[in-house]
């Protein structure tokens, strides 16, 4: 007895139903898995007055605390210690409580000496704005 001859489809099916599965189930996986971070940094956003504020009205008290590249720290052009910034600053906000607190930093100034002078008027709960331009601080000595 001969077998009969089994007829060749030339349609092949591939079950794509298993892999899709694994596809979805890994994509979840990473999903679920990856930690988003946010990077974090200085605000140094400024505010801006409303246009319907006048600004005669809101006369303030400017605190400018100058930061040097020879880590010398003045406000209001008097040298001072940089661990004695908050201490100055709050008792200029006793004087008037509206006084804003500006902080310049020479180019070359360190960067660790910006930080500290703003934690310390943030600490002070002071209004504060820090300037991008390039100071010098050959005057001040």
């Amino acid at each position: 007895m001969r077998k009969p001859k089994k007829k060749l489809s030339a349609e092949a099916e591939v079950n794509m139903t298993p892999m899709l599965d694994i596809v979805f189930i890994m994509l979840i996986f990473f999903i679920v898995s990856s930690s988003f971070v946010r990077e974090s940094g200085l605000d140094l956003t400024q505010h801006r007055p409303d246009e319907n504020d006048k600004m005669e009205d809101k006369v303030a008290q400017v605190v400018v605390i100058r930061i040097c590249a020879n880590k010398d720290v003045f406000i209001d052009r008097r040298a001072i210690d940089i661990r004695s910034i908050r201490a100055n600053i709050e008792r200029k906000l006793a004087e008037d409580g509206s006084a804003i607190v500006v902080i310049q930093s020479e180019q070359n100034a360190p960067t660790g000496y910006l930080v500290m002078a703003l934690n310390q008027a943030h600490e002070a709960k002071a209004g504060i704005s820090v300037s991008s331009a390039a100071v010098s601080c050959r005057h001040e000595t």
